[in-house]
């Protein structure tokens, strides 16, 4: 594995494996094979995990960090490439939509019980400033479904 040779990495050791992977999808993932008393070193861009009993690898890759950051700009991307494809924004905008997660839909049926009558938890509220538009969608194996569509607007008064 490459690193920056002039970076220090940060070492530690892991010592509950068990509440590592329980912690989310990614972290099961970098730390599936790793045992309580095997060495990490973290790189601002990649991670090793060691262990030493057995002069094993145990895992080699990217961060924790940077594989989150791929799968936020994965998920923009289906987004917008699921609003480009209903016609909602053009193909020749630098769409950044604010997206948030839905953890408990009853909460924004109480807000709003027409926009948010599908709503599900997991499923994602993305909405485009610029456009005035927001968008309820459900992904699913990497593609992005609109659910449902609206106009957004903002109104700041001074009081």
């Amino acid at each position: 594995m490459q690193v920056n040779p002039f970076e220090n990495p940060v070492v530690s050791v892991v010592a509950d494996a068990e509440s590592l992977r329980k912690a989310n999808s990614i972290q099961a993932e970098v730390y599936a094979n790793a045992n309580n008393g095997d060495y990490v070193l973290g790189f601002s861009d990649k991670m090793v995990i060691y262990r030493r009993e057995t002069g094993e690898i145990i895992y080699q890759g990217e961060s924790p960090g940077v594989l989150l950051n791929k799968n936020q700009q994965a998920l923009r991307d289906s987004v917008v490439n699921a609003a480009v494809s209903a016609g909602l924004i053009s193909q020749n905008t630098d769409a950044n939509p604010q997206m948030s997660v839905v953890t408990d839909p009853t909460v924004l049926q109480k807000q709003d019980p027409e926009f948010y009558a599908k709503a599900k938890a997991g499923d994602i509220i993305a909405i485009f400033a610029e456009q005035q538009l927001i968008l309820l969608v459900r992904t699913s194996a990497g593609q992005a479904t609109i659910v449902e569509r609206g106009v957004y607007n903002t109104q700041i008064s001074r009081n």
